[in-house]
């Protein structure tokens, strides 16, 4: 895992964000950022760094789009505070981080009126095959009075130019509830067979002494010639007294599934997850070391990754860590940072690529965003190789279990170069480096040298032939 810190110098108001995501091309990550103060930064982490001055926004979304097959940069940006600073969709330069074209996004886009609406978030579609359009999904809210005015999810397809009007090829709404307001908003995500999902969750109080909320799932169409209505799924939903807490965490995406996480109003953390339809195909508890609903979460989105990647930040723990899924969950959890100071809502993104998945956060009390490469092998021990007739790599152990030290060599006439050894939480212990041309040799110590605990540990080497693991115990 390699972790780099951007230590831009910045003149900021604050040392709180509000916002953050992010987005890469060609081993090169661009994070874009919005703090508390509403200051709103890019950067672009390739070696050294540029970051340039965006405005003053809430929140923020960034994606990679092609125009006229040049790859450009494309922002969303939200004002919450209606009628005060509008919200900016915003085409910049891969290189210079240049604003090469604007425009301002208000409600009467959508078809509704000025004055009376606002725009609450802005999301834009992370990867789309067309390089003409692109999805946008917004939440909008009434400002006229506290209750009874609906609030709705609007999308749209639009062209995005990098010089000349960026025009609103078609949009679609669909009233929440004519009581709610939306807690939450996460997606378009797509996969190879489901396009454009996204996920809300709402509380209303409809009538007096009476809530009702839920978790829903949305569809928008990715043809303008055939918008002809946003679809929407209960994936959950409640009838109660009192007020309800409930929510949408996170949603992502990999190659063949679509997956949100959410909390019932029993306080449990469950996931849904889609393959072909609205519908979720099926939803179950997560019973692993889930996030809270308050720990700050994020999720994959990428169709042609074969599975999707959870990061979250571990409050009691002050880490940050990840999980992967591809057709199941693994069965521990990858710290990858520890994070003291802490980190606020909103303030993680994932971005997947060929090779592994970039995670970045920003710490509370920072200004600059933190981002950490994590290697696909190291949390998936997923083998792209194709199958090899050859016979397979083992490790082979001198003493298992051992007190003091252990010899290990890889057999079968493969070529290691370094062995990763792990605790069960997933945590780096230490790296093996070959010693006498063949064997590695390990001190059962940390890569501070101090002596690990008793206990299970999990080695990994990386070969041409695949991955090879194996287990050690140390009394």
């Amino acid at each position: 895992m390699r972790r780099l810190i951007i230590t831009a110098a910045l003149v900021l108001l604050s040392t709180a964000s509000a916002d953050i995501d992010l987005a890469c091309k060609d081993d090169v990550s661009y994070i874009i950022w919005s703090l508390s103060d509403k200051s709103t930064f890019i950067t672009r982490v390739s070696g050294g760094f540029e970051t340039v001055f965006l405005g003053d926004h809430t929140n923020v979304s960034l994606a990679i789009v092609s125009i006229d097959n040049t790859d450009y940069l494309a922002a969303a940006c939200t004002n919450e505070i209606p009628w005060h600073d509008p919200s900016y969709l915003m085409v910049i330069d891969t290189e210079t981080l240049n604003v090469l074209n604007s425009r301002k996004v208000t409600v009467e886009d959508f078809g509704f009126e000025y004055y009376l609406y606002a725009i609450t978030r802005l999301n834009l579609e992370k990867h789309d095959d067309d390089p003409d359009s692109h999805i946008m999904v917004g939440s909008l809210r009434c400002c006229a009075v506290e209750f009874g005015y609906p609030t709705y999810l609007a999308s749209c397809r639009l062209n995005i130019s990098n010089a000349g009007p960026m025009e609103f090829l078609d949009t679609l709404s669909t009233e929440v509830n004519p009581y709610a307001y939306i807690h939450d908003l996460f997606g378009p995500v797509t996969t190879q067979e489901l396009e454009n999902l996204s996920i809300t969750s709402f509380c209303a109080n409809p009538v007096s002494y009476y809530w009702c909320g839920g978790i829903s799932s949305h569809l928008h169409e990715a043809d303008p010639d055939t918008l002809v209505g946003m679809l929407s799924n209960m994936i959950y939903y409640v009838f109660s007294g009192a007020p309800i807490d409930l929510g949408a965490m996170v949603a992502g995406s990999g190659a063949s599934e679509a997956m949100t996480i959410w909390k019932d109003t029993a306080g449990l953390i469950q996931y849904s997850v889609f393959t072909d339809s609205i519908a979720p195909d099926f939803t179950d508890e997560f019973l692993f070391n889930a996030p809270t609903y308050t720990n700050p979460v994020a999720m994959s989105c990428n169709p042609e990754d074969p599975g999707l990647l959870l990061a979250w930040y571990d409050n009691p723990l002050h880490q940050i860590k990840v999980r992967h899924y591809q057709d199941e969950w693994n069965d521990f959890d990858h710290m990858i940072a520890s994070c003291p100071s802490g980190v606020s809502q909103g303030n993680i993104a994932v971005y997947s690529v060929s090779d592994g998945y970039y995670v970045t956060w920003l710490p509370n009390g920072a200004t600059q965003p933190e981002l950490v490469f994590v290697d696909r092998d190291t949390v998936t021990g997923i083998n792209d190789q194709p199958e090899s007739p050859l016979i397979s790599p083992v490790i082979s152990i001198s003493s298992n279990p051992f007190t003091e030290c252990v010899s290990l060599t890889v057999e079968n006439d493969v070529s290691v170069e370094e062995l990763l050894v792990f605790d069960m939480s997933g945590r780096i212990v230490c790296t093996l480096q070959i010693t006498d041309g063949e064997s590695f040799h390990w001190d059962g110590c940390n890569t501070l040298g101090s002596s690990v605990s008793s206990g299970v540990y999990v080695v990994l080497g990386i070969t041409g032939k695949g991955n090879v693991t194996a287990r050690l115990v140390k009394l």
